[in-house]
């Protein structure tokens, strides 16, 4: 848009003399990229001027409005009895003075109520607020702001000038500039990181209006996001970890893996990272953004965690003193180990008095007149850690005395 109008951009919809006086509603739409430059021009925006409307379900992304006054991503001004909801904003306003990141002026009987705001307002004058320049009878709800805000005089976090009733609302600056009048209920500055956080959102609808994904982002208007249900798979190999794997977890709607952030975890009754199988295990840890999806997650039932496969690397027979038997010592590298995981095996009968803790790469097996013999595990402390098994089939064992790692071949 920034190449239309020999570079001026958009046109706004209505002007000061001729409102929009209609319903526009989005349908859960997001422009991107809404450019206006007229900075000798008032009552740019998506808008120029409303009056009797109702607009909403509308997403603006990216926004950059220029104006020398009265300007806003939606709307110049959001004229007398306009309803707005479910509407949000992001970008850059800029010019002279009455800007805001929604609309520069919001007047008597307008009502404002589940949407935000995270644009950036400059002023090189006043009256500049992350929602409104100005408020004069209008009413905000469940509004809340997270950009930043200069001008010279009169410039807040939500308004730049409050007069009206505000509730439920928030921002990470001043709430207002100046306060002329009006009510405030359960408004003023927060946190960046409480406006992660539910609690402070406890009048928000965050079942069907809003989602938030907790110390991850801000609420999010449901609206815009496609609802996928993560299902993740009942089964993986022992990492050291909880995490699952996200290419292996099914999405009840393909494609939009690319929405997915975080690191998907496996959690309820998987309460070990340990190799076994952990019943009610549920799965968590995702999140996603505002053109994103809203995440659900089935129950993974049963859980079951396999030991990992390890594999000696460069066996080799050790020299040795002759003693008139076959009996060898065989030297390799375990190979496959987790981490920091200090796995060690010990020949049946051998204790930590007599034979000393072998770490990773000091592996011993037996072969010749004892390759037949089952060997057991000791821990650090000489405890006996699991019962004979067979070579062909040997469990090695980590420093928490867990049966993590299942040895296969040798190599």
């Amino acid at each position: 848009m920034a190449g239309w109008n020999s570079g001026a951009g958009f046109t706004p919809v209505g002007d000061n003399s001729t409102p929009f006086t209609g319903t526009f509603d989005g349908l859960g739409n997001t422009l991107i990229g809404l450019t206006i430059n007229r900075p000798s021009a008032e009552y740019q925006g998506l808008f120029g001027r409303t009056q009797d409307a109702s607009i909403r379900n509308l997403g603006l992304a990216d926004v950059s409005i220029t104006a020398s006054a009265r300007g806003g991503a939606l709307a110049g001004v959001v004229g007398a009895n306009t309803q707005v909801s479910t509407v949000y904003a992001t970008g850059t306003v800029a010019g002279g003075s009455m800007l805001g990141g929604l609309a520069g002026a919001l007047s008597s009987g307008v009502v404002v109520s589940d949407s935000y705001l995270s644009v950036n307002v400059n002023a090189s004058g006043g009256w500049a607020g992350g929602l409104a320049g100005d408020q004069s009878g209008a009413t905000v709800q469940r509004v809340f702001s997270t950009g930043s805000v200069s001008g010279g005089f009169n410039t807040g976090g939500l308004l730049g000038g409050k007069n009206g009733t505000v509730a439920n609302s928030f921002t990470t600056g001043s709430l207002y500039g100046y306060n002329f009048g009006g009510t405030e209920t359960n408004s003023g500055s927060r946190s960046a990181s409480q406006l992660k956080q539910a609690s402070t959102f406890a009048s928000y609808d965050l079942a069907n209006v809003w989602t938030i994904y907790e110390g991850q982002t801000t609420p999010l208007l449901n609206a815009f996001l496609t609802p996928v249900t993560v299902t993740a798979a009942a089964q993986k190999t022992y990492d050291g970890t909880l995490n699952a794997v996200l290419a292996d977890a099914t999405l009840s709607v393909p494609g939009l893996a690319n929405q997915l952030q975080g690191t998907l975890v496996y959690g309820g009754g998987a309460n070990s990272v340990n190799a076994g199988s952990y019943a009610s295990t549920t799965a968590s840890g995702l999140y996603s953004g505002q053109q994103g999806v809203r995440i659900s997650y089935a129950p993974v039932g049963t859980l079951t965690i396999d030991p990992k496969a390890l594999t000696v690397a460069g066996a080799a027979a050790v020299d040795k003193v002759y003693d008139r038997s076959t009996t060898a010592t065989v030297g390799g590298t375990l190979q496959g180990v987790v981490g920091s995981d200090d796995v060690a095996v010990y020949r049946e009968g051998d204790t930590a008095e007599t034979l000393a803790l072998l770490h990773t790469g000091d592996v011993v097996l037996m072969t010749g007149s004892d390759a037949g013999r089952a060997l057991v595990a000791f821990n650090a402390d000489g405890a006996l850690l699991v019962g004979c098994m067979e070579l062909s089939d040997l469990l090695f064992m980590d420093a928490d005395q867990t049966a993590a790692y299942l040895d296969r071949a040798a190599t």
